[in-house]
C-alpha cells in the first residue's frame, strides 16, 4: 500500500511539472488606437570608420481602421543615418498575427505574417520573387524570399516598465548577381527581430541585422496610447 502511494505521488508530481512547463498561451496582436505615440532610442553601432550613432525617433499611429494601421516615423539624422519614414503599414490578421506591409502603397506583395498569436513559422508557398539580375555584365536569376518565425516569450525592460513580449523574426534572403564570373551568385540575408507587446499595441523593441552584422536597435523610451 505504501509503495502504491509513493508511485501515485510521483506520477502526480510528473504530470504537474509537465503541465506547468507547457508553452505560454498566445497573446494576439491587437489594433492600436490613433493617435497613439511612441518614442524610441535608436542605436547604430560603429562600423568601417564610422562612430556609433544615437537617434531619437517618434512614431505616431496615423490611422487605424479595418484591421490596418499606418505609422509615421520621425527621427534625427546623424552621420547620414536616420529612420524617418512617412508611411509604414501593418495589418492584424486572424487569429492575431501581424503582417508588415511596408511602405509600397501600390503593391503589398509580402504575405509572410509575423506569428505573434499562432507561434508558427511562415514560408511563402510561391517560392518568393524571381527575376534576372545583372552586374558587371554577369547575369544570374535572382530571388527574394522571406521567412518568419516565433522565437519565444521574453521580458523587455523599456520606458521604466517590464513588458512581456512575443519575440518574432522576419528573415529576407536576397540572391543576385555578384558581378564576378568565377562566383556569379551573391546571397544577402537581412533579419528583422521584433519584440511585440499587446499592452502597448506595438513593438517595445526591434533589431535589424544584415548577414549577422547589427544595423540598428530600436528601444522604446516612452509611449502614450490613444483613446
Amino acid at each position: 500500500m505504501k509503495k502504491s502511494f509513493v508511485v501515485f505521488s510521483l506520477l502526480f508530481l510528473l504530470a504537474s511539472c509537465k503541465s506547468s512547463n507547457g508553452p505560454e498561451p498566445a497573446e494576439p496582436a491587437i489594433m492600436p488606437t490613433a493617435p497613439s505615440e511612441y518614442t524610441y532610442a535608436v542605436v547604430r553601432p560603429a562600423f568601417a570608420g564610422h562612430g556609433d550613432v544615437h537617434l531619437v525617433e517618434r512614431d505616431s499611429i496615423l490611422s487605424a481602421a479595418n484591421n490596418i494601421f499606418d505609422v509615421v516615423r520621425r527621427s534625427d539624422s546623424i552621420d547620414g543615418f536616420f529612420t524617418t519614414m512617412d508611411h509604414d503599414r501593418y495589418q492584424v490578421v486572424a487569429p492575431g498575427d501581424l503582417r508588415v506591409l511596408g511602405t509600397d502603397t501600390a503593391c503589398y506583395c509580402d504575405s509572410t505574417a509575423l506569428p505573434i498569436a499562432t507561434h508558427r513559422s511562415y514560408d511563402p508557398s510561391h517560392g518568393g520573387i524571381q527575376t534576372p539580375t545583372k552586374k558587371n555584365g554577369v547575369i544570374v536569376i535572382g530571388s527574394v524570399t522571406s521567412h518568419t518565425q516565433f522565437d519565444g516569450m521574453e521580458n523587455v525592460e523599456a520606458a521604466g516598465e517590464t513588458f512581456r513580449c512575443s519575440k518574432v523574426e522576419k528573415r529576407i534572403t536576397i540572391v543576385a548577381s555578384s558581378g564576378d564570373p568565377q562566383s556569379p551568385v551573391e546571397t544577402t540575408v537581412i533579419t528583422h527581430i521584433y519584440w511585440y507587446s499587446p499592452a502597448i499595441q506595438f513593438f517595445v523593441k526591434d533589431q535589424l541585422l544584415s548577414d549577422d552584422s547589427l544595423s540598428f536597435t530600436r528601444t522604446m523610451m516612452s509611449y502614450k496610447l490613444g483613446k
